[in-house]
């Protein structure tokens, strides 16, 4: 997915190194909202049926949904931020040897 900002197209991905989660708030009630909350949970599926669950035994049937992602921001090749941010890359660590390999 590319945005333009500034007259230059920028990527922005998913950062493969950090898992979304996602996750839900009952908001039903009468006077104040229920509050009951599910744990941060790896599927929207999965919040889907703490909802079902939620409705099926209380009869509260409205709910914020919640999803949290990490991105990463790819400026354009050749652009002021790319040299900006090329300073605070990490460099990628190699792991050598291990258990096996203390001979």
């Amino acid at each position: 997915m590319g945005r333009v900002f500034r007259f230059a197209t920028w990527t922005i991905k998913p950062d493969p190194l950090a898992r979304a989660s996602w996750e839900a708030e009952c908001v039903s009630g009468e006077s104040e909202d229920c509050g009951a909350e599910s744990k941060a949970l790896e599927s929207p599926e999965a919040v889907d049926k703490w909802m079902c669950a939620h409705t099926e035994a209380t009869g509260h049937t409205r709910f914020i949904r919640m999803a949290t992602d990490y991105l990463l921001t790819e400026p354009p090749e050749g652009s002021l931020a790319a040299d900006r941010t090329a300073r605070f890359r990490k460099p990628q660590l190699e792991v050598v040897g291990g258990v096996d390999d203390a001979g």
